[in-house]
């Protein structure tokens, strides 16, 4: 039987031993979070954990979250600590690169032809990996980074999220190609449970709005196609005509009505599988169910009960 192992960073402390890990990770929530549950009573070389000017545990501290099986570790989680709960047992609320995003003032930002890159020229100099479209005209004021992101993705339907240190901003599965990786699982073998349901293509009702925006006047064009009581998707462009965006509209519509799995499933911590991954799935039993699907979500919850991964799919590769 396989040991569950950790190790976990909080500033300049280390430590191995926790009650539980929660960890929140998608493409799709601006902000990965995570929760550290350990005993109360902790002290480091004389020193109280989190009382007093001189704790151990600050606010702002770098925290990195290592989990695996038998120390062969993955690193799940890195980010800041923003919250302690100073109870018995104690939690720490972390929160990933982007709560220090959330920290940045962007008292007034206006551009006529703007880029990601040139909003975020004066604000952020980490790596980034976006695209070079022209994004149009673009007003902010009196708000932080993290809700530029906001309206990136409310106007234009471009996500941001960080992986691997490198802040992403535009289409997810783009972005991450160069370093997605794919799993295999096997329902008859390391699916713990599900909540996976199979749908027909006929049976998945979309209702897909497409927006147009100019950049030359900031005028909107507006287009509505797919099944009218179907779960709404809304997808932003820039300058495209009205059959251009019939033509986009339909295309999402082909891309989200497709035949297989929709749902999540529960497995082991192994594979380790990531937001933006692909996860293969096998049914021995109806092997034509059998398919490959892209990773929306993931949560990872380590403690007394083991070491799960709880995946959400979203749509099908092949």
């Amino acid at each position: 039987m396989k040991q569950l192992t950790s190790y976990i960073q909080i500033g300049n402390f280390e430590f191995d031993f926790i009650n539980e890990v929660q960890i929140e990770s998608s493409w799709d929530s601006l902000t990965d979070t995570c929760t550290i549950t350990i005993p109360k009573k902790l002290q480091w070389k004389g020193k109280d954990v989190v009382q007093g000017a001189n704790a151990i545990f600050q606010i702002g501290s770098v925290v990195r979250v290592f989990l695996g099986y038998d120390y062969a570790f993955e690193l799940v989680f890195e980010g800041f600590l923003t919250r302690i709960e100073p109870k018995r047992p104690l939690k720490l609320y972390c929160e990933d690169a982007m709560w220090n995003l959330k920290q940045t003032e962007v008292k007034g930002l206006s551009q006529r032809n703007a880029t990601v890159k040139s909003l975020l020229s004066d604000y952020y100099k980490g790596e980034l990996k976006t695209f070079e479209a022209d994004l149009g005209k673009f007003r902010i004021q009196n708000a932080t980074l993290a809700n530029v992101f906001e309206e990136l993705d409310k106007n234009y339907s471009l996500k941001t999220f960080f992986r691997n240190g490198v802040l992403h901003v535009g289409t997810p599965y783009l972005l991450t190609a160069d370093d997605r990786k794919k799993h295999s699982f096997d329902f008859e073998k390391n699916i713990i449970d599900s909540d996976l349901e199979y749908k027909r293509k006929d049976e998945v009702k979309i209702k897909v709005k497409a927006i147009s925006i100019s950049s030359k006047d900031n005028s909107k064009i507006e287009v509505t196609k797919g099944d009218t009581e179907g779960e709404l998707r809304t997808i932003n462009k820039v300058d495209l005509s009205k059959a251009q965006l019939e033509e986009e509209a339909i295309r999402q519509i082909d891309l989200l009505k497709y035949e297989g799995f929709r749902g999540s499933f529960e497995s082991f911590g192994e594979p380790f599988v990531r937001f933006c991954d692909i996860v293969e799935l096998t049914d021995p039993n109806i092997q034509e169910r059998n398919g490959e699907y892209f990773v929306k979500s993931v949560s990872y919850s380590f403690g007394m009960n083991g070491y799960r991964q709880n995946v959400e799919l979203d749509k099908k590769v092949s």
